[in-house]
């Protein structure tokens, strides 16, 4: 069931949730928490309801070549204008400039230099080798593919997301079964490792993978990135909290909060966005959907800065999966930010910072109509 937003105005939530629980220890229960992160949401999708409902979308629409639209006021949506029954061929220049410009833009590469401590010899070897050490985790990491893909946002949208942090779930090995003897022991070989138990094929039986784990490095899209209403400018010095929208499947999200069996997914809170080519699709044939995916919960992420507020030191990190909060690792309500410092794992990539507001021009620019 959805929970409800408390009945306090824009500006009250633009406080963290620490202030709150300064003032009211007692009262911040799980459901509160859930319903005040919810309503944080709520507020900064109405502050950017232009943007992300017109403006981005038209945008999108404009690159993809769908130009003759038109905005519906009672439907709230873009639809295609009348246009003749015959089809003719064009060129997009608009989408050969966009890759041609985000190619231009991400095609130097970042160099890394490594300082040595002193002179000594063996001081300049290290650095000589860290250098190398950190170009194969911007390959290993595909950090290049992450930047191309956040310039292109901001080129878009007017800025891009740049987020890091520590996947657990990344680099899966598989764990093949044992053979056992007939009183459970291990067969080893001559060597004194163990034998794997083989298939009729005689393949080896996979057991379960583990995963060893590491850092990641991903361009997040402006659409699932929400912040405070009232920020003036484009970076996150002022920002009291963000929050992160996301979608995934039911089996993964277990994995990854450790959710366990015994837990029951809800309802989402709110209908799920289909990823753009479906959509894209979809305006083709003069419908769109947000229903949401099938197999698929939501996915809220609240991020705090640390506070002086017991449990907030080292910052917060609170999820809610389908409006219910996950309870944190080692008897915590939530989890701690990643970071020692407790900053906000994402950077930002803005195109024309514009004093006022957060979201910066576009290189797209907003004009009158799509066909102006």
């Amino acid at each position: 069931m959805r929970a409800q937003p408390s009945d306090v105005s824009a500006s009250a939530v633009a406080v963290p949730i620490s202030d709150l629980f300064r003032r009211e220890p007692g009262l911040m229960t799980d459901d509160r928490i859930e319903r005040e992160i919810i309503h944080r949401l709520e507020i900064s999708q109405q502050e950017t309801y232009l943007e992300r409902s017109q403006v981005w979308i038209r945008t999108l629409l404009f690159v993809y070549g769908e130009q003759w639209i038109k905005w519906n006021d009672w439907g709230k949506r873009w639809l295609r204008r009348p246009a003749g029954r015959e089809r003719r061929v064009t060129i997009n220049g608009l989408a050969g400039r966009l890759t041609h410009m985000t190619a231009k833009l991400s095609s130097s590469r970042p160099g890394f230099k490594g300082v040595p401590e002193n002179p000594d010899l063996a001081q300049r070897r290290g650095a000589v080798l860290s250098e190398r050490i950190l170009v194969a985790d911007y390959n290993e990491l595909d950090m290049g593919y992450a930047r191309e893909l956040a310039i292109m946002d901001c080129l878009l949208f007017g800025f891009g997301v740049i987020q890091v942090g520590y996947d657990e779930l990344r680099r899966p090995r598989p764990r093949y079964r044992v053979a056992r003897s007939e009183d459970g022991q291990p067969i080893l070989d001559d060597l004194k490792a163990e034998i794997r138990e083989l298939d009729d094929d005689g393949e080896p039986v996979l057991d379960d993978f583990e995963y060893e784990g590491g850092p990641d490095v991903w361009a997040r899209s402006p659409h699932s990135f929400y912040f405070p209403p009232g920020l003036e400018r484009c970076s996150l010095d002022d920002a009291a909290w963000v929050i992160t929208h996301d979608w995934m499947g039911e089996e993964e999200a277990r994995s990854r909060f450790d959710l366990g069996d015994g837990w029951v997914f809800g309802a989402p809170t709110q209908p799920a966005m289909e990823p753009m080519t479906s959509f894209l699709q979809r305006f083709q044939m003069g419908g769109q959907s947000t229903t949401q995916r099938d197999g698929e919960c939501e996915v809220i992420t609240y991020y705090q800065r640390p506070a002086d507020v017991k449990g907030f030191e080292f910052g917060a990190v609170i999820t809610l999966v389908n409006g219910k909060k996950v309870p944190g690792r080692r008897g915590k309500r939530f989890e701690r930010s990643q970071w020692d410092d407790g900053r906000y794992p994402f950077f930002l990539f803005p195109w024309m910072p514009h004093r006022g507001q957060f979201i910066p021009y576009a290189w797209i620019s907003v004009q009158v109509e799509p066909q102006a």
